[in-house]
């Protein structure tokens, strides 16, 4: 079409020309800019062309990246316009200019991507908007980004990115909003970011970014808003957020920084402030509101903070949120907070507020202003005297009130009924007395009501019935005595209830436990409960837990409970009649205890079809004949009934007299199978040795490190570890020694050289499997490898050796076991935290060599002298040599370990010795096994561990009451220092039992002995973050000492 306008446009020229008296030069001249026009039109089209050509062809690179990792249906409808039926302007989420038609923004927000970014992304140059948030996608970062020179908006969170930042994004300089958030970036940020002068926002929350907190940002003087929480930044705040005149918003909660925070008082501009789950030590400043004329969000939650709350911030008008808990904050708490007229959130648990004594809670009084607060939780602190009636007075819009773990005494009062927008309370473990308040129940909105551990006494008060939307009542230990109310029943949306530890009695009303469809908790123990064992619980298919121990039930139990059932205690009652057969149907089932009770007859085999029971006390009844075998997974206990017998070996008990004796085979027959096996297997050898001389022996001598690894020398070998002298020795591996050196001459950089024993079988084999393995993997907590040498010594002998890292702080064996002529080498205690974070660290090694690499990889020899501790006790995985490439689900050489290859005694899987093929469930069992070493101090190859005995049953058995006898004494060494400094004992002590048992129960599941029942790798490492949580929660430890 523009050709055939071209084409007219000179026509009409020529005619013009023609009909007009014009000079020779002006006709010249005419033609000329004819002309020109024309090849400027040409040049146009087809420079749009080609650049409609490049952008189409750049978004189909996109898609084909975006799909890499499989599709969904959100997926195929968000790209399922991408194709050249319709042109690109037109493909959902992509936006064009409309001047020139180039790409302006892409918006692929929340549509399920799983592939990858391709680098074609850099060449979409008039790009000035990115938003691919809340996807799956994998992969790096693309240098090319930093080609986008026009982008102004990019969003690239909640994915799965990973790798460092690049550092050419620092060349998007009209960059106003970065978003990097919620991925797995590592490294540092680029200093060279300093060049985003423009930058308004920048998300770099939960990722894994490390260093200091960047100095740059200093210079970054438009930014207003810097979220840089869930990482790993350290160190202390300094000058690096001087001057940011502009920021408004600070989110920096769950880092390791530390110090004081007295630089950020120069930021009055801030607005929102949140420094939480820190390290931040000093008292608070006493002019908060000179300080932070414009905060309406604080929170300095869970530091080391000090000292007083200081009065002036019931001058900071705008606050609605102060968090301030988890500290170690002494005194009273001011009494002017009600000038904070807007406040929504006083968070000032965990504490040391208060003195125990009678006004503590005086401050309540002017919360009666705050008219627009939900959330009170001043709970774990020192308040003690009465709760007073003006807590009546507070606004009708709270919604939470977290009182527990004070010493808050006397009655409750009838005013607490008039906070009628509660929908949450909790008040345990105070020291409450008298009967609860008739006026409770006019707390229509309560879902959760917790009373637990104080000294309430009387009854149930019937007018909790009219509390309809309630879900969850703990009333447990305390002093309550008479019947459950049958309006109870009219909490139908009861999930969980808890009235354990009282003086109740009489029946369990089937009328109230009807109505609870949607129970999911029942727990009624040591009460005085009699008569028969309602059949209502038959019903309640969303039950999962019941514990009625410890009451006078009576009769035969004969409930038919759900299937979703997995804990049931009905110990200490006086059942009789035998043990149901249909509790075999209780597939979830993990918990089951009927001991002290009157049960009889035999234990039905039915039980052992319970593949996940872990627990099974049948103690103290009058059962009698064999005991079925159960899985060895499962903690059995029959002590008590005498006419038991047979059973697995642990029990102990007596053989059954009923069992016929085997016929035995005749001592001549056994000599001459004996013999016939011996020839044969001697044949066999014979034939293999043959078989081995025929074959041509091919000496391979080059190793399979990728490129890019420079070689060294043995003479520089030789001269880094002076001549391998025995003074340089730092241990032997499987196939050699391992020495200490500097390479170079450089004393900065220390090396580790590991020798193979090229005389022993198969070192050729052991040191070209390492190579190759560590040629494929690169994660944070497996040992990098510098160089390789593979040539001859001085005497023409072959040698082979790797070179990686030097780990300063030795292997793990010798951190847990070391004598006392060792024990000045070890630099850090392993604490109960610290052997957490390397049970984490080498976890991680696992499942990346498992499920991260493009083929599978076995370890094969995972034990404690193969885990090396760096600078910072971070935990590396090495010593490849016995390791295997998995290729879909058969080993790469179709070896099995009963001819291949054998692992370490004491760590390699069961399964491994009936040449069962390798399989990464094999490293499972061996992370069980360290873990269990972690915890008790103790090798599997002690000499307290027999045939009878190993250390997974001596952990096993002491589970869970029994725990701290199994555990290493420096453990409880330090637990006796730590409980030393708690205000509850008790308390903290539960908590450090709890922590003890989890890990220990992870140590157990890895390593069972059959490969179905092994935790996956995954799980184990969740279960290990979530008890790491709770200790840094509760402790306040850093993560590296």
């Amino acid at each position: 079409m523009k050709s055939r306008h071209i084409s007219i446009t000179l026509v009409a020229v020529m005619e013009l020309l023609a009909n007009t008296r014009l000079s020779d030069f002006a006709i010249l001249k005419a033609t000329h800019l004819a002309l020109r026009k024309k090849k400027t039109l040409g040049v146009s089209f087809s420079s749009e062309r080609n650049n409609d050509e490049k952008d189409r062809t750049s978004l189909l690179d996109l898609r084909d990246g975006f799909i890499a990792g499989g599709s969904s249906q959100s997926t195929d409808e968000a790209l399922n316009s991408w194709n050249a039926s319709l042109h690109f302007c037109q493909w959902r989420g992509v936006t064009c200019g409309k001047k020139h038609r180039r790409v302006t923004e892409i918006d692929l927000s929340g549509q399920m991507l799983k592939g990858v970014i391709s680098p074609s992304v850099g060449n979409l140059t008039f790009l000035r908007s990115l938003y691919l948030r809340n996807n799956l996608l994998r992969g790096e970062l693309p240098t090319q980004i930093g080609q986008l020179r026009r982008i102004q908006y990019l969003d690239l969170g909640m994915n799965y990115l990973q790798g460092q930042i690049p550092v050419e994004l620092s060349n998007c300089s009209t960059l106003l909003w970065l978003g990097l958030h919620a991925n797995n970036f590592t490294g540092e940020i680029p200093y060279q970011f300093s060049s985003l002068s423009k930058i308004n926002v920048f998300y770099a929350q939960q990722n894994s970014l490390v260093g200091e907190l960047p100095r740059f940002f200093r210079n970054l003087s438009s930014l207003s808003q810097l979220y840089l929480a869930d990482n790993k930044f350290h160190g202390e705040i300094q000058d690096s957020l001087q001057g940011l005149s502009k920021l408004k918003l600070l989110s920096l909660p769950t880092n390791n920084l530390s110090g004081s925070v007295s630089p950020l008082y120069n930021l009055s501009s801030l607005q929102y402030l949140d420094v939480a789950r820190n390290h931040f030590t000093g008292t608070l400043a006493q002019d908060m509101d000179v300080r932070f004329p414009n905060l309406t969000f604080l929170s300095f939650s869970y530091n080391n903070f000090t000292g007083t709350i200081p009065p002036s911030i019931s001058n900071m008008s705008g606050l609605y949120v102060i968090q301030l808990g988890g500290n170690k904050l002494t005194g009273r708490v001011p009494d002017n907070l009600g000038k904070l007229g807007g406040l929504k959130m006083l968070q000032i648990s965990d504490n040391l507020l208060g003195s125990e004594q009678a006004g503590d809670l005086n401050f309540i009084a002017s919360l009666s202003n705050c008219t627009e607060l939900k959330w009170l939780v001043i709970a774990k602190n020192r308040f003690g005297g009465q709760l007073p009636d003006f807590i009546g007075n507070l606004t009708s819009k709270l919604q939470e009130i977290q009182l527990r773990e004070n010493y808050i005494t006397g009655s409750l009062p009838e005013a607490i009924g008039e906070l009628s927008g509660l929908t949450f309370m909790e008040l345990g473990k105070n020291l409450f007395t008298d009967t609860i308040p008739i006026s409770i129940g006019k707390l229509l909105n309560v879902n959760t009501l917790l009373l637990y551990e104080n000294s309430f006494r009387g009854g149930i008060p019937s007018s909790i019935g009219n509390m309809r939307n309630l879900s969850n009542l703990d009333l447990s230990t305390n002093l309550l005595d008479g019947t459950i109310p049958e309006v109870l029943g009219n909490c139908r949306d009861m999930q969980v209830i808890n009235i354990s530890g009282n003086h109740l009695s009489g029946n369990l009303p089937s009328k109230v436990f009807s109505q609870f469809q949607n129970l999911r908790s029942c727990n009624v123990s040591y009460n005085s409960f009699s008569g028969a064992f309602p059949a209502v619980f038959e019903r309640l298919e969303a039950l999962n837990t019941l514990d009625a121990s410890y009451n006078n039930f009576s009769g035969e139990f004969r409930a038919q409970l759900g299937y979703r059932l997995e804990l049931l205690n009905i110990a200490g009652n006086s059942f009789n009649g035998s043990i149901p057969s249909s509790l075999g149907s209780l597939r979830a089932l993990q918990w089951l205890d009927l001991s002290n009770n009157n049960l009889s007859g035999v234990i039905p085999k039915e039980l052992t079809y319970i593949a996940t029971l872990q627990n099974l006390n049948l103690s103290y009844n009058q059962l009698e004949g064999e005991v079925p075998l159960f899985n060895k997974s499962s903690r059995l206990s029959v002590v008590g009934n005498m006419r038991l017998c047979g059973g697995n070996q642990e029990l102990k008990l007596q053989p059954c007299k009923h069992r016929l004796k085997r016929k035995t085979i005749s001592k001549k027959s056994v000599i001459f199978i004996t013999l016939g096996i011996i020839a044969m297997f001697t044949l066999f050898i014979c034939l293999f040795i043959l078989f081995c001389i025929r074959r041509k022996y091919k000496k391979d001598s080059r190793d399979e490190l990728p490129e890019g690894y420079q070689r060294v020398t043995y003479a520089e070998l030789f001269k880094a570890t002076d001549g391998f002298a025995e003074s340089n020795l730092i241990g032997s591996g499987s196939f050699g020694d391992v020495y200490r050196g500097t390479l170079n001459g450089d004393e900065t950089k220390q090396i580790a050289v590991k020798v193979l024993n090229m005389e022993k079988y198969d070192s050729t084999k052991s040191f070209n499997a390492e190579c190759k393995v560590l040629k494929e993997i690169r994660h944070r907590n497996l040992l990098r490898i510098i160089t390789s040498c593979s040539s001859l010594d001085f005497k023409g002998n072959d040698f082979k050796a790797l070179v990686f890292d030097l780990m300063s702080n030795g292997n793990l064996d010798n951190c847990l076991h070391y004598n006392d002529e060792q024990r000045q080498e070890v630099r850090v205690p392993l604490s109960l935290a610290k052997r957490l974070e390397v049970a984490i660290d080498v976890g991680s090694a696992l499942d990346y060599l498992h499920n991260g690499c493009e083929k599978p990889i076995v370890h094969c020899d995972l034990k404690p002298s193969n885990i090396l501790l760096d600078d910072d006790m971070i935990a590396h995985v090495g010593d490849f040599g016995l390791a295997k490439m998995l290729l879909g689900e058969n080993q790469s050489t179709g070896e099995s370990l009963s001819t291949a290859i054998k692992g370490s005694i004491g760590y390699v899987a069961p399964e491994y010795g009936m040449g069962a093929p390798i399989s990464p469930q094999g490293d499972i069992y061996s992370y069980g096994i360290l873990l269990l070493e972690l915890i008790t101090g103790k090798r599997p190859t002690d000499e307290m561990f027999n045939n009878e005995t190993s250390i997974r049953n001596f952990s096993e058995r002491a589970l869970p009451e029994h725990v701290e006898e199994i555990v290493d004494q420096s453990i409880m060494n330090e637990f006796h220092e730590a409980i030393a400094t708690q205000r509850n004992p008790e308390q903290f002590k539960l908590q450090w039992h709890t922590w003890l048992v989890s890990f220990v129960e992870v140590g157990i599941s890895c390593s069972a002995e059959s490969t179905r029942s092994r935790m996956d790798i995954q799980s184990a490492i969740r279960c290990l973050q979530k008890t790491k949580v709770d200790m840094i929660a509760s402790l306040h430890v850093r993560r590296r000492q």
